[in-house]
């Protein structure tokens, strides 16, 4: 994990949540997470794992997922549930921090009035490659906690 986006769709409606929008893309995403012939280990998953928070339940029914463990109804979450959702929200935490970075251009943070179609797409495109140079000159505050499991 190198916390700089590689892929995106833009020009997607706010009003859209995002499972809906992965659902509609499941082909192309599927095709961005496939491992190679030299990354795939023997009886693992062709696909390379995505880190996603709880709002994403129901995503691993697509693809494989490293997201937090819910607290079921009337029981707690064992001392070891605990420490891979702090590992999961410490590695997690890059991405929230990326998505931060970028809503400080002016043209993305407040409502988009212009050609969603074209003009949003080459915004967002410029601000997110200015976004991945800017965590580039900060490695550290981008480098991976979570490598299995």
């Amino acid at each position: 994990m190198s916390g700089v986006v590689v892929h995106f769709f833009p020009g997607i409606p706010g009003a859209v949540h995002d499972l809906t929008c992965i659902a509609n893309h499941i082909d192309e995403i599927k095709k961005l997470l496939e491992k190679t012939t030299e990354e795939q280990e023997p009886g693992s998953s062709k696909y390379w794992a995505v880190l996603a928070d709880r709002g994403y339940q129901g995503l691993q029914n697509f693809i494989p997922v490293y997201s937090p463990k819910k607290n079921l109804k009337h029981q707690r979450l064992t001392t070891e549930d605990e420490t891979r959702n702090a590992k999961l929200a410490a590695t997690r935490i890059r991405c929230e921090n990326w998505y931060g970075r970028l809503k400080n251009w002016r043209c993305l943070a407040a409502k988009f009035r212009g050609d969603r179609e074209e003009t949003y797409k080459k915004y967002f495109a410029i601000c997110a490659a200015l976004t991945n140079f800017h965590c580039a000159l900060q490695p550290k505050s981008f480098s991976p906690i979570l490598t299995k499991n």
